[in-house]
């Protein structure tokens, strides 16, 4: 339901969708929090609500997705820590997990520093836009990966790259 004029909360009955294989909501007008029951969604494997105005902080109940491999959160207003819990997620693809979108312009997510190390290492975090309130943790282990640098990849949903396979995104 992409650039779908799309308005409006994530209900906490979305909780409910057990089955949910892949929320895409990208490029839309989505309000208020990602709700704790997205904790649920245990079969989720992609989160994508990039570029709409969600606010708040990210559950701690997102580390429950074992099976998700892309999260992207980006452009939104989120603020707040970025859960450890995230780190959990261990079959999360570290060329699609996107909390701060290096080129974005506002809205922008707004995270309190430390980001938890093993965040670090997964997740598209850059610090040189002002996405994070504080000194970065391990500053060497950022990850700053440019747009481009998706534009050839294989697995790479967000950017609508040609299939989502073995390929990882090229550098």
């Amino acid at each position: 339901v992409d650039f779908n004029q799309m308005t409006g909360t994530l209900p906490t009955e979305i909780g409910l969708m057990t089955t949910l294989a892949m929320f895409e909501a990208v490029y839309n007008s989505l309000t208020g929090t990602l709700p704790t029951e997205l904790g649920n969604l245990v079969g989720l494997s992609g989160l994508l609500v990039s570029r709409n105005s969600l606010i708040g902080t990210i559950p701690s109940e997102i580390g429950l997705l074992t099976n998700m491999i892309a999260l992207y959160l980006s452009a939104n207003q989120l603020t707040g820590l970025v859960p450890t819990e995230l780190g959990m997620v261990e079959q999360l693809e570290p060329d699609n997990c996107e909390l701060i979108y290096p080129a974005a312009t506002e809205p922008l997510n707004r995270f309190d520093a430390p980001i938890p190390p093993r965040v670090q290492s997964m997740c598209v975090v850059d610090s040189t836009e002002g996405g994070f309130l504080g000194p970065l943790s391990g500053r060497g282990n950022t990850r700053l990966v440019p747009h481009d640098a998706h534009m050839t990849c294989g697995v790479c949903m967000h950017h609508r790259c040609s299939s989502w396979g073995g390929n990882k995104c090229a550098s």
